[in-house]
């Protein structure tokens, strides 16, 4: 696997965590699965588009780290 397609399945994962983490912290408030299910579409979206970057880049270096610790032969 390389640089590349690392970074983008660590960038995936994280993201795919946040929408889990809101999900069950609006579903933990609101009381209500539908309320926390509507929540976490309007919030996911705002989560990809205002964090997708911030993440992004996050990954890429978390990437770099792993190269650094595991070299590739």
């Amino acid at each position: 696997m390389n640089r590349e397609d690392r970074a983008e399945t660590i960038a995936m994962t994280l993201l795919w965590l946040g929408g889990i983490a809101l999900f069950v912290w609006s579903w933990h408030l609101s009381g209500s699965f539908w309320a926390a299910l509507l929540a976490t579409v309007v919030g996911g979206f705002f989560l990809v588009v205002l964090a997708g970057p911030l993440v992004a880049a996050a990954a890429f270096v978390l990437s770099l780290a792993a190269d650094l610790i595991w070299p590739r032969r």
